[in-house]
């Protein structure tokens, strides 16, 4: 909802052809409503949210990794616990390695696009994971319940495969690229569940 009414005020700020191609849309818009010193206001609320997102990333990416190595599904080290801090330390560290040479590689819109190309097909995969786990494991103890449920999951998953077919036809080759990137963890996890089976 917040993401749609944002959207509602960059339309009413701006005209459409204004925004076409505009990465920092939301200084644009801010600037036009406000002027430029709300706009360099409104623009440090934006960087302080990207940090908030960052530092989420930083916490949940690692521990996912952990899991995996733990379930045997990933490199083992990676399951390496601080003996002082207790957190996935080789993980944090060779996260932050790959997230390093992922900076050099191109512009963040780039890294940004690749990331949501991949974000909302496991988004959607979530979504579906709800009523498939409702249909195989139905007597599971479910402390959460998930809120307007079959609604809001079906909702959810709609709008991540709209995304998701709205990026193939506006930037196909990047969602190939995108897609050749995603698929390449495929051999590796047929390799780890080999070696795991073994």
């Amino acid at each position: 909802m917040i993401y749609f009414l944002m959207n509602c005020v960059y339309l009413l700020a701006l005209p459409v052809e204004n925004i076409k191609g505009v990465v920092r849309i939301g200084e644009k818009a801010s600037t036009q409503l406000f002027g430029a010193t709300a706009s360099s206001f409104i623009s440090a609320l934006i960087m302080i949210s990207i940090f908030g997102c960052l530092s989420a990333t930083i916490i949940y990416g690692p521990r996912v990794y952990y899991a995996m190595s733990k379930d045997g599904a990933f490199f083992r080290s990676m399951a390496h616990v601080h003996p002082r801090y207790k957190v996935p330390s080789k993980s944090i560290f060779w996260q932050a390695v790959w997230s390093s040479l992922l900076c050099f590689s191109g512009t963040y819109e780039a890294l940004f696009e690749y990331v949501i190309f991949a974000l909302v097909i496991f988004f959607a995969a979530t979504g579906l994971a709800v009523f498939i786990l409702r249909y195989k494991k139905p007597e599971l103890p479910r402390p959460y319940k998930t809120w307007g449920y079959p609604v809001i999951p079906v909702i959810f998953i709609l709008i991540n495969l709209g995304i998701f077919f709205n990026t193939i036809i506006a930037q196909p080759l990047k969602s190939l690229l995108g897609l050749v990137i995603l698929l390449l963890g495929v051999p590796a996890f047929l390799y780890w569940k080999r070696k795991n089976k073994n």
